[in-house]
């Protein structure tokens, strides 16, 4: 439906920045270039639709401009379909009635866009409001979940959970750490009357899965009523809390901010926890959670740290020491069963998948300055302006394309963690002019388009998702077979987490060989960057 607009209207749209990148990189790319490149308008049309999402159709101002660009046949159909008789009106006013119709989660925006073949990512996510405190009732069968692999550290961990210890549970990526977690709490709420349980992550999408995990063991092996709290966004279960045993599950700063709100409410409802899971263990220590993380220490509740990497940092020995002395060195993982690594056991069973390692290093040499090196030691990771830096290099970016085209070309599901915002969209919009079908998606993506885009990649219509900063945890597409990681990082749990994405193996619903393909920059002044890698070297063949 976007080639009914000009040209030069798409150009706006897309913007001349992006355009100009763009138009300065092909002359390199496309061997069969001409003098036509981006002025086709069906090119134009389909990388704009690549990377907008449904707040564009949202807003009433664009829907005026694509309405008045349609046929008046058209117009007068869609009127039809949505049950209104135009009679003698006049075009302007048949495209005031579709304008004036709200564009939403709603019957009339699905007659629109199923009549017009849009993406249903187009269709805004519908907005569901959830109560603070969810009433889950006990189960009516007996299910058995867990592998064999994840039974021993569950019956490890229970025994320390009934004495109430600390500790860390350490499983790869794709081994099931939260499906085995969610165990624990299960059996917990079954051993303990009116008993409160934790759960910790720093992400409201992560809370959400956290909720969903649970209920799905819980309606198995459930064996009393179960209240689940959720304390995020503008949720706050501590008003009204249910006696009953109840689960709650929240980030750090909304807990402390509940705390410091009302210290004696915090204190009666922190007595009552049994115990406490912190999702990512190394965000325990963290400067901005300490105050929170003493207080919930105070009470008498088991603490467990999950993680899928050892420690907060790969070269800061230091740290590592501290958060291993916080859960008082104890850990437990899988059983590697002869093998000589967890790692090597897990892809023997087909649970992990047998992951290539590839590198792609770039002509691009950087020397990082003072100020950046300090917030590589205090945040774990690079500065944003850094890498928005970096995602401008145009003779980087061709480096990139050029590696990445050729990998697409083998039809591999792919997911483009990018270096900034930017420059996801511009690897977006090259493979989109190159005849990928290929989507952006980044922190502000519509709801509603992010799991449209989502659905059509597990589904294969899609065969790569460029992102920035969203598809690190909380994503699951078992079929994705290669992980291209352009945005570089000094943090040992990021990268983990990244790669984490095509670990699965057809044991459960993955792929036998996945492919990591990484970015190496030659970046000056960061001593032993690239040690990083070494940590993963078990994963790879």
């Amino acid at each position: 439906m976007f080639k009914y607009f000009e040209a030069r209207g798409l150009r706006k749209l897309i913007g001349d920045d992006l355009l100009s990148k763009i138009e300065n990189v092909l002359p390199v790319l496309d061997k069969d270039l001409d003098e036509y490149g981006l002025q086709r308008k069906k090119i134009l049309a389909d990388i704009f639709r690549s990377f907008i999402d449904a707040k564009t159709f949202k807003k009433k101002e664009f829907r005026r401009k694509f309405y008045n660009r349609l046929p008046e046949e058209i117009i007068d159909d869609l009127i039809d379909r949505l049950n209104q008789n135009p009679n003698n009106a006049v075009f302007e006013e048949k495209v005031n009635y579709l304008v004036n119709t709200k564009w939403d989660d709603n019957e009339e925006t699905r007659k629109v866009v199923d009549y017009l073949n849009l993406s249903e990512a187009f269709i805004p996510a519908k907005r569901v409001k959830r109560d603070s405190i969810e009433y889950l009732p006990k189960a009516d069968r007996e299910f058995k979940t867990l592998k064999e692999f994840q039974s021993k550290v569950y019956f490890e961990a229970v025994k320390d959970v009934e004495a109430f210890q600390r500790f860390i549970i350490q499983m790869p990526t794709g081994s099931g750490k939260t499906r085995t977690s969610m165990e624990i709490i299960s059996n917990e709420f079954k051993k303990r009357e009116k008993t409160v349980v934790i759960w910790l992550a720093h992400s409201t999408e992560l809370c959400e899965q956290a909720i969903a995990c649970f209920k799905e063991v819980w309606q198995h092996i459930g064996n009393k009523n179960v209240n689940i709290c959720r304390a995020f966004g503008s949720h706050n279960p501590l008003e009204g809390l249910p006696k009953e045993s109840a689960f709650i599950v929240g980030g750090f700063q909304k807990l402390y901010s509940l705390y410091k709100n009302d210290e004696k409410v915090f204190d009666d409802f922190i007595e009552r926890v049994s115990l406490i899971i912190v999702d990512e263990s190394h965000k325990v220590l963290a400067p901005t959670y300490k105050e929170l993380t003493k207080k919930i220490t105070y009470s008498n509740a088991c603490l467990i740290g999950l993680t899928a990497t050892p420690g907060r940092s790969q070269d800061d020995i230091f740290q590592n020491k501290k958060l291993a002395e916080f859960f008082f060195n104890k850990k437990f993982t899988i059983d590697k069963k002869g093998y000589s690594s967890v790692i090597q056991y897990l892809k023997a069973i087909d649970v992990l998948a047998y992951v290539n390692f590839e590198s792609l290093t770039t002509s691009s040499k950087i020397k990082l300055n003072k100020k950046q090196l300090s917030h590589i030691k205090n945040k774990f990771d690079f500065p944003p302006g850094f890498l928005k830096k970096l995602g401008e290099d145009q003779i980087r970016n061709v480096e990139i394309l050029q590696e990445l085209i050729e990998y697409l070309k083998q039809g591999r599901q792919t997911l483009y963690f990018a270096t900034s915002l930017d420059q996801s969209k511009f690897i977006n919009s090259v493979l989109t002019y190159f005849g990928f079908n290929s989507c952006h998606i980044d922190g502000s993506t519509d709801k509603g388009t992010r799991e449209g885009n989502i659905k059509a990649f597990k589904d294969e219509e899609i065969q790569v998702i460029c992102n920035y900063g969203v598809l690190t945890t909380g994503f699951d597409a078992p079929q994705t077979d290669l992980v291209f990681i352009a945005r570089p990082t000094s943090s040992i749990i990021l990268y983990s987490q990244m790669i984490g994405r095509g670990l699965r193996g057809p044991a459960i619903g993955g792929t036998e060989e996945c492919t990591v393909c990484t970015v190496k920059d030659n970046i000056e002044g960061l001593p032993e960057e690239n040690k990083i890698y070494e940590y993963f070297d078990e994963y790879f063949d």
